[in-house]
Parts: structure tokens; C-alpha cells; sequence
């Protein structure tokens, strides 16, 4: 194989190991964030999950006991609806189990009702009740640990790979745990929960709520964040174990958390939605971003949609709790990190630039190539110079034909960046090489006249100088 050749192909491999290693963009500047506007009324929607498989999401509801899906287009319809369930029940937390294909909610009764905390999952094939299981302290009350004053409120749920569920008591600051079966225990009672002083005052409406938000992190731990504090805490999965996050921002009033494939974690409150990276697996995170919310419309919770964007639910519950119902449209946004753009940004200059260097490349592998050949022409039928050469034969050159312009290079990385990989690869192989198989030969254009030469030394082969302006690698 010719030095040529070599060449290219290294080139060529350059371009596919950058596929590679690109990230993949997780949003489009260009593109005006998702807004789904759906109407249901007196739903008030507290809770937030996406259903991939079925590509919607779910909703739950403050004033019904049932479940609604929510379309792209902005439809919504009732998913599930659970007569068995206390009257005047409220949904909460959702977390979609894809390992047993459930969907876990969090249901409670608030004041004035009678206590009620519990964790229903729902097939959902079937869409009927797997299991309800009750969630109380009873542990605690004979082990003398229960806050007789506090009344428990079970509030967010996150699960496991194995199908277990975690529900975070935000009064009470413990964890649940709810296997498969529906067994429920006390999973954590971490002094953490209790060592850090409060961030709003104390008679706000946020001073009682503590631990909030709950995700499950595949490497085997949990991340828990605390409303009134504005904590974050890393759960052991296994033994309960907690340890504080160390954080460069206090996340106060902080509701719900989600996790992007990339492994930024989302955490919203009814005014901000925070952007956090850690390289430490969750010892020590980063709030890199973050971004104003409708605080009027009570963003309380956020997930994960398609294509790893951010979604927000505006579900306007303070008008439910106090009463002021009829409502009838609610709506899930798209909200972005303008850094995650910038970072999209420099990949496509970099990868740009890259392409305007291979370009620059090809033109000097031309020239080289063009060298070569006049050392083995007879002087006085040598080319006058290269530039001539380049502004006399453009129109009629097989290797001019073929090689890209920098348009052509920026184009295709457009195509890699809007997901056509296909179009890119082929723009890439097409400029570079080309083969003759019926010859099993490569065939390489370079810039030259019709002429016929005999076989010579090239490149470390036998090639021959084509009618046709190509040379061919024996």
C-alpha cells in the first residue's frame, strides 16, 4: 500500500474515531425549546415521569387518584384511575420501573384527611394494581425513634435496576424502601438528615419540608435532595448510609432531581432549575448552570424526555391546595443550559476545523504528488508550475472532481451534527478514496495531462500513469 494511500486512510479513520468520541448533542440552539401545553381539568399534576417505550409522559394528580399521559402533541388522557384509593387522595412522586415495566406513585392524604402514606405500582400492560403498601414508622415507634409530633408525608420515589423502590418522608427526613413484592421497611435514618441547619425561616411555607427529590444512581447509590435546606446527600443503596454532597450552591426550596444519560443531574425548585456535574461520583458536584423558572405557574417537578432534554411540569397545585380550582391547562417545558450549548458549539468548530486542516492536507499531498510525478517526466514536458497547473485543468481534473472543497467539508459536518451520519461518511469516502474492484486496485486522481507512462517506482509500488489522469497501485 502506497504512502498516499496510507495517508488517507489515517485520515479517514481520524474522521470516524472523532464520531466516536463526539458527544452527543443533547440539545439544538436553533430550535425553539418544547413546550407542551395539555388540558385536564382540575388536575393539577404534581408529579412528572417519562415513558419511553410508550413515548409519553405521566402525570399524577392533586385532586384525583389517577394517572394521565401526556403526549408530545399536548393530549392527555387518563392513564389509570383508582377508585380503591382514599377519597380526597393526592398523586405525587412517579417513577417509571422499566426492569418490571411498572409505574410507582406516591399517594397521601394531607391535613385534614386522615394520615395516609403509601406506594401503589401499576402494570403497565395491564394497567391494573400490582401492589399498595403502607408506609408508617411503626419501627421507629418501638424503637422509641418516631417524631410523635410530625406527622409523615411520604412525598418523592426512585427505584432500582432490581425493581426496589425508595420513598423519601420530607416531615419525618427518612427513607423508605418497597421491594418488588411491595414490602415496605425504613431504609435510612441518617443523622445527616438532621445535622445541617435550616436556609428559609422557620415559619416559611418550605421550613417543614425536608428531604424532597429522590434519584437512583446506577452505580449503586442514591442522590436525596433537602427542600428546606437546600442539601444534597449520596445514599448508600445497599446499607442506608449517608454522606453530604459538598456543593458550590446551596440548593434551597429544591423539589425534584433527574438524570441525564451524560450524568448531569437536574434539580428543580418552583424558581430554578440547577445543572450539576461531579467527577468524584457525587462526593463533591458543580452547579455549572441554572436557569430561571415561572415561579407563578410552581414548577414542581423535572425529568428526562427524549433525546435526554430537560422537561419541566408547571402544574400550578398552590390554586389546588387552596381551593381555587377550575383550571384547566397545564403545561411541561423544555427548559436548556445555555453552557451544554456552548460546549455543542466548540465541538462543531473543532470539528470544522479539523476539516479545513484535511483540506489543507489534501491540497499539500497533491502537491507532493505533482513533484513526484515531474521527477520522473522528461523536463521540457513538465507542468510550468503548480499554480498554472491548479488554474488550467480545474474543469477537466478527475482529482479536482473529487476532492472536497472546505464547503463540502463544513457541509458534511452539518450532516454529522443533525444526526446523518450516513451522508457524512459518505461525503468523507467519496472525497478521499475510491476503488476499482473489478482491478483490485486503488485508484488515487491527481492533477495531470493525458499522458502514458510506463510502469515506475511509486510510493514504495509499481504504478502506472493512466490515460485518464489517475494513477493505478499495483
Amino acid at each position: 500500500m502506497s504512502s498516499l494511500i496510507k495517508s488517507k486512510l489515517l485520515r479517514f479513520f481520524l474522521f470516524v474515531f472523532l464520531i466516536y468520541i463526539a458527544p452527543t448533542p443533547t440539545t439544538d440552539a436553533s430550535r425553539s425549546p418544547h413546550v407542551i401545553n395539555f388540558r385536564s381539568p382540575n388536575l393539577y399534576p404534581e408529579g412528572l415521569a417519562w415513558d419511553p417505550s410508550a413515548q409519553h409522559f405521566v402525570v399524577g394528580s392533586l385532586l384525583h387518584c389517577s394517572l394521565h399521559s401526556v403526549s408530545d402533541a399536548g393530549v392527555a388522557q387518563t392513564l389509570i384511575s383508582d377508585p380503591d384509593l382514599p377519597v380526597n387522595a393526592t398523586v405525587l412522586g412517579l417513577a417509571l420501573d422499566r426492569t418490571n415495566k411498572r409505574i410507582l406513585a406516591v399517594i397521601q392524604s394531607a391535613p385534614p384527611l386522615p394520615t395516609f402514606n403509601a406506594l401503589a405500582a401499576y402494570d403497565l400492560r395491564t394497567r391494573q394494581r400490582v401492589f399498595l403498601a403502607l408506609l408508617d414508622d411503626s419501627e421507629g415507634e418501638s424503637a422509641g425513634k418516631a417524631t410523635t409530633t410530625t406527622r409523615p408525608a411520604a412525598n418523592d420515589v426512585a427505584v432500582d435496576f432490581r425493581g426496589n423502590a425508595y420513598v423519601t418522608n420530607s416531615a419525618a427526613n427518612f427513607i423508605w424502601k418497597v421491594d418488588k413484592e411491595g414490602a415496605a421497611s425504613v431504609f435510612s435514618r441518617s443523622p445527616a438528615f438532621t445535622a445541617h441547619p435550616l436556609a428559609v425561616e422557620r415559619h416559611a411555607r418550605l421550613s417543614e419540608c425536608g428531604l424532597n427529590g429522590i434519584a437512583y444512581v446506577s452505580k449503586g447509590y442514591l442522590l436525596v435532595v433537602q427542600s428546606n435546606t437546600g442539601k444534597m446527600f449520596k445514599v448508600n443503596a445497599e446499607d442506608g448510609n449517608a454522606r453530604l454532597v459538598l456543593l458550590t450552591e446551596e440548593l434551597v426550596g429544591a423539589d425534584d432531581i433527574a438524570i441525564r444519560k451524560d450524568g448531569v443531574v437536574l434539580v428543580a425548585s418552583i424558581h430554578t432549575l440547577w445543572f450539576l456535574k461531579s467527577h468524584d461520583s457525587w462526593g463533591e458536584a458543580v452547579v455549572y448552570d441554572k436557569t430561571a423558572l415561572e415561579e407563578e405557574k410552581l414548577a414542581t417537578s423535572v425529568a428526562v424526555g427524549d433525546d435526554d432534554r430537560a422537561y419541566v411540569l408547571y402544574g400550578h397545585v398552590i390554586e389546588g391546595i387552596m381551593g381555587n380550582v377550575g383550571r384547566e391547562e397545564f403545561s411541561i417545558v423544555e427548559v436548556r443550559s445555555s453552557k451544554d450549548s456552548e460546549d455543542e458549539n466548540i465541538w462543531l468548530f473543532v470539528l470544522i476545523g479539523l476539516g479545513v486542516f484535511l483540506k489543507m492536507n489534501g491540497n499539500l499531498e497533491r502537491w507532493a504528488v505533482q513533484v513526484r510525478r515531474d521527477s520522473i517526466r522528461p523536463k521540457n514536458e513538465r507542468d510550468t508550475s503548480y499554480a498554472d497547473n491548479v488554474k488550467s485543468n480545474n474543469q477537466h481534473d478527475p482529482y479536482y472532481k473529487y476532492m472536497p472543497s472546505v464547503w463540502q467539508i463544513v457541509w458534511s459536518m452539518v450532516c454529522f451534527m443533525s444526526k446523518n451520519v450516513h451522508v457524512f461518511l459518505g461525503h468523507l469516502w467519496e472525497a478521499n478514496i475510491y476503488t476499482n474492484t473489478s482491478l483490485h486496485t486503488h485508484r488515487i486522481a491527481v492533477r495531470s495531462k493525458e499522458w502514458l507512462l510506463p510502469p515506475q517506482k511509486f510510493s514504495d509500488k509499481f504504478a502506472v500513469l493512466g490515460e485518464d489522469g489517475t494513477i493505478i497501485l499495483l
